[in-house]
């Protein structure tokens, strides 16, 4: 940069130079007035495509190629591997690949249809309005739980929260507790377990339900015989012989206050319409169904973290 200054300045001292030495005298005043420039004429951009819009002799790669450009004006950042017309539609609809996912999309390219999920354009961004849709009820259902009734855990400082509905037999609910224990130096969260057994899939676990919650300590039972019942990894029927065991050790007082408890949870579930275990709940309502691991279980909570709330207000319209 400083060469450039100096070179810079140099010129500008001959160019000063030349034009001071030979005639003293200034030139003559141009006689004739300079000619007017007309001004550059600036074409008018290309339109912004809007929608595909198909006339006859169009092949499918031109309609695929018009179609990128439309979603393309709308999301610039959308990489787009492949896009084909379903057969048969009317409106058409369009089968848009996106990286390793499948979607379809209209001929305006405003929504998108992701395995069951719902996509709306909204300034240029896509808002899944189905998970907006279902953290907004999810959110209203976890605070309407029954708290009072299920097995709490502290780990650590206990500031994050999840609700687990776990049956006793089930083989999942069992290694989501031993992750528990076996992470509960670190876990930092409130556990508020549910029992829910599934009779239709495991005949025996209402009455393993009712006698673990009528031990002097549900919470160290419930996690003592699902830590001692992993052992059987599914097998029924060494998963009997484990409680026999269990249980002959840890029998069941004669009444139980808690057995009512049960029940409650029970009709709570069937009107949330809960059909397997383990299924979990964090606090800004979001399921998870099924077993997670660690990673996956620390990633919802930060995604919890990032998104404490459900969305207010109405979901967003389709674009126009």
């Amino acid at each position: 940069m400083r060469f450039r200054v100096i070179l810079t300045l140099a010129l500008a001292a001959t160019i000063f130079s030349l034009s001071a030495c030979g005639n003293k005298t200034p030139p003559a005043a141009q006689q004739t007035a300079p000619q007017a420039v007309a001004p550059v004429q600036t074409p008018p951009a290309a339109p912004t495509p809007t929608a595909v819009v198909e006339q006859a002799g169009d092949t499918p790669e031109a309609i695929a190629h018009r179609l990128i450009n439309v979603i393309q004006s709308r999301y610039p950042s959308m990489k787009i591997n492949a896009v084909s017309k379903v057969a048969g539609l009317d409106p058409a609809m369009y089968l848009v690949t996106v990286g390793d996912q499948s979607a379809y999309t209209n001929a305006a390219g405003d929504f998108f249809l992701v395995g069951g999920e719902l996509l709306v354009g909204n300034a240029g961004k896509l808002v899944n309005v189905t998970k907006e849709e279902a953290l907004r009820v999810g959110s209203k259902l976890y605070t309407d739980l029954p708290f009072d009734k299920a097995i709490k855990y502290v780990y650590g400082n206990g500031q994050r929260q999840l609700v687990v509905f776990s049956d006793p037999d089930c083989p999942f609910c069992q290694a989501l507790e031993v992750m528990f224990r076996g992470e509960s130096a670190n876990l930092n969260a409130t556990v508020y377990l549910l029992p829910y057994p599934i009779e239709s899939l495991h005949p025996n676990a209402e009455n393993k339900a009712r006698q673990l919650l009528c031990q002097a300590d549900p919470a160290k039972a419930w996690q003592d015989w699902m830590v001692f019942a992993s052992q059987a990894a599914g097998d029924t029927a060494k998963s009997e012989k484990l409680w026999a065991d269990w249980s002959a050790r840890n029998p069941a007082p004669t009444n139980c206050a808690r057995a009512a408890d049960l029940e409650a949870i029970k009709k709570v579930g069937l009107n949330l319409g809960v059909n397997q275990t383990p299924t979990l709940m964090f606090s800004n309502g979001m399921p998870f169904f099924g077993l997670l691991d660690r990673t996956e279980l620390e990633q919802s909570w930060q995604y919890v973290a990032a998104n404490p709330q459900p969305p207010t207000g109405p979901a967003p319209a389709p674009a126009k």
